[in-house]
C-alpha cells in the first residue's frame, strides 16, 4: 500500500514567477509617484514650485507629504511693490529683480 501524496508546492517555470513578482516591483514606483504628483499638486497650490515639490515626494513620501502640508503659503506673504516699475515682490525683497531700484524697508504693503 503505497499512497502517493500530491505535490503541494507546483513547479514554477521562470515565465510564470515573472509574472508573479511584476505587481510587486510596480508597487515600489507607481506608490512614491502617486505622492510626488500629490506632494507636487499642493506645492504649487501655496505658491511654491510643482516640480521640486513632486520630487520631494517621490523621493520622500511620506515625510515630503506631511513637509508640503507644513510649509508656509507664498500667496499669503506680504508683499509691496516697486516705486520705479510698480512690480510686486515679496517684503523681504532688498532690490527689484526687473528694474535693480534699492529698496528700503516700506512704510504700507500689499496683501
Amino acid at each position: 500500500m503505497n499512497i502517493e501524496r500530491p505535490a503541494i508546492i507546483a513547479p514554477v517555470d521562470s515565465e510564470t514567477a515573472g509574472r508573479r513578482a511584476y505587481p510587486q516591483r510596480v508597487q515600489y514606483f507607481l506608490i512614491p509617484l502617486i505622492f510626488g504628483v500629490i506632494t507636487g499638486i499642493i506645492g504649487r497650490r501655496k505658491g511654491s514650485s510643482f516640480l521640486l515639490w513632486s520630487l520631494v515626494g517621490f523621493l520622500l513620501p511620506a515625510i515630503g507629504l506631511a513637509a508640503v502640508f507644513m510649509s508656509r503659503n507664498e500667496r499669503e506673504d506680504p508683499s509691496r511693490e516697486c516705486p520705479n516699475c510698480h512690480k510686486l515682490l515679496p517684503i523681504s525683497a532688498q532690490v527689484c529683480m526687473r528694474c535693480g531700484e534699492d529698496l528700503d524697508y516700506p512704510a504700507e504693503f500689499v496683501v
